[in-house]
């Protein structure tokens, strides 16, 4: 994501527009999932086998998800 979704909210505050990201619910729950593993892998010195095999997981969901629209 970067600083994109970041500066378009601000841009939509500053212009008192309403942004719509235009997510799924499933979509929206992904990522929160995603950023909370990501989260976890960081906050430990070092990254385990399970934190591997669970962002493997979140991607596999993530591509089932976006062939079944």
């Amino acid at each position: 994501m970067g600083l994109t979704v970041p500066i378009v909210l601000v841009i939509g505050l500053i212009t008192s527009k309403t942004v719509v990201m235009g997510l799924t619910p499933a979509d929206t729950v992904l990522s929160l999932m995603t950023i909370g593993l990501t989260a976890l892998t960081f906050m430990n010195q070092r990254a385990s086998a399970l934190h591997g095999t669970l962002h493997l997981t979140l991607f596999a969901v993530f591509a089932v998800l976006l062939f079944e629209h």
